[in-house]
């Protein structure tokens, strides 16, 4: 079973801010991690790689483990919410409550010590 399943600050989480086509897969979304977000996909180095679609109703989660790659993918109805957010190399440093939030489709902003917040008090 993957340690992804189990979502914690153990794991650095990369947001591209770049629309992906998501019938990409593992060697193509590692081509997203270099071309788009200037970074490598490495084994054990705890980093996964956040993608959505154009239309923000799909979502791919990438890890590289020790036996090889884990790539988990949600889809839902609704549209996920993202925060308005200042890109630097293409991507997002996110922690893993924010990642939990996004998967649950809670909508984030940003505050002026840029820290995130959860705009709906929750």
């Amino acid at each position: 079973m993957s340690a992804l399943l189990v979502l914690t600050d153990a794991h650095k989480f990369y947001f591209c801010c770049s629309d992906v086509d998501m019938r990409k897969s593992f060697d193509g979304l590692c081509g997203v991690v270099e071309k788009y977000m200037s970074r490598r996909v490495e084994k054990n180095q705890k980093d996964v790689f956040i993608f959505l679609n154009k239309h923000r109703t799909h979502l791919k989660l990438l890890l590289h483990e020790n036996n090889g790659f884990t790539l988990l993918y949600r889809r839902q109805t609704n549209r996920f919410t993202l925060p308005e957010i200042t890109v630097e190399n293409g991507s997002l440093k996110l922690t893993a409550i924010e990642v939990l939030s996004l998967l649950n489709g809670l909508m984030f902003h940003q505050e002026r010590n840029n820290g995130w917040k959860d705009n709906r008090g929750v």
